[in-house]
């Protein structure tokens, strides 16, 4: 049986209702404002998008400073967003949090995953994929960390083989080895191949220049002291990247999508 439906989830189907109302009937306005604080208030308690934004644009400061300004807006209250680990990888976090905790434990009762349980189940029990990009990014931050989870953790549990197939848990049925799963494997490598090689391309050199103006313009910050920051970072995750592929070895179907062609 699937978890019902969560209170973030709850929230944004209140929030849309109302908009939709509201576009014939501005006496709704107020239902909106009601709708956007509790989506709020369940986002921040759960830790968890709100489902009012793009899920990969959330955390990035220029959007935070458009919250700040409709938080004000709303309720009169000066929120703010810090950002301390801003220019730090996952892996760089992770390693750092462990060794500050008393009790290092519980960062691997989290989850990351993208699939829904339907698609990751293995034995009635639900795991994470494994091979989507924000599974990657999970198990090479771990890598970094020097932390290590079962590999029953997910549904591919073996990234070093050859073959993607063989990767999987040999409880996982093949019919749930769809070419969906497969698709969402060879992206996720790839932007994390990319984002590796992205200090390197003069083709994006325009890009990551535009990010480090948004990001300045978000944060007060000069788009020099940004580009400071942001190259160090790209470094970073090449050097973990890199290291990570080669604890898989070469023959890991992982690596052979990482460096494949587009």
């Amino acid at each position: 049986m699937s978890d019902g439906p969560s209170a973030t989830l709850q929230m944004d189907r209140r929030w849309r209702r109302a908009a939709r109302r509201a576009e014939n009937d501005a006496s709704d306005v107020e239902e909106i404002r009601a709708a956007i604080e509790a989506a709020l208030a369940a986002q921040w308690r759960e830790g968890v998008p709100s489902g009012l934004v793009a899920a990969l644009t959330r955390c990035h400061p220029r959007f935070t400073a458009k919250m700040e300004r409709l938080v004000m807006e709303l309720f009169g209250h000066r929120a703010r967003y810090r950002f301390p680990r801003l220019w730090n990888t996952k892996g760089e976090t992770l390693r750092e949090a462990v060794s500050m905790a008393v009790d290092a434990t519980g960062w691997d009762d989290t989850r990351s995953c993208w699939q829904s349980q339907r698609h990751v189940s293995v034995d009635r029990k639900r795991r994470q994929c494994g091979i989507c990009a924000a599974c990657l990014l999970r198990r090479l931050s771990i890598h970094c960390a020097g932390l290590r989870e079962p590999p029953e953790t997910y549904v591919w549990e073996d990234l070093r083989s050859s073959e993607f197939k063989e990767g999987a848990s040999r409880s996982f049925p093949d019919s749930k080895i769809t070419f969906a799963l497969k698709r969402h494997g060879v992206a996720g490598t790839r932007h994390l191949a990319d984002l590796a090689a992205l200090d390197e391309s003069a083709t994006q050199s325009d890009t990551l220049r535009r990010s480090a103006i948004f990001i300045g313009q978000a944060l007060g910050f000069s788009r020099i002291k940004t580009e400071s920051g942001q190259r160090p970072l790209l470094l970073q995750h090449k050097s973990e990247w890199h290291d990570f592929l080669r604890s898989l070895g070469p023959d890991s179907f992982v690596a052979t999508w990482a460096e494949a062609p587009l």
